[in-house]
């Protein structure tokens, strides 16, 4: 999740961190107005971190678990391969998108 996550934010044009004043940490010197870009933290991180962290997590994995159970997955009529190309922008794109048709895999009770 954390990758995909990185590779598709939802907003590519994330304003990126910087340090207020020099510091040192474990040895390292941080200098003032550094900047830190390189990693896309939805739910923030440390002692600020979102509470429902692992709560939103669990219910993403369970979705995707209940999606992958139910449903028996195919490619439309006509397609015989997935287009894996991305589009050029400022976020990983695909130049065309995704369909796949669910069927039921379970039966009705």
């Amino acid at each position: 999740m954390k990758e995909t996550l990185r590779l598709h934010p939802p907003a590519p044009l994330l304003v990126p961190r910087e340090s207020i004043e020099a510091c040192e940490i474990n040895g390292y010197m941080i200098p003032a107005k550094a900047r830190s870009n390189y990693e896309y933290t939805p739910f923030g991180s440390g002692r600020r971190m979102c509470p429902g962290y692992n709560y939103g997590l669990a219910s993403m994995e369970l979705t995707l678990a209940q999606l992958l159970h139910s449903f028996d997955w195919s490619l439309p009529d006509g397609m015989d391969h997935v287009d894996m190309s991305e589009a050029p922008g400022l976020g990983v794109r695909r130049k065309t998108p995704l369909l796949l048709r669910a069927t039921p895999a379970l039966p009705r009770n």
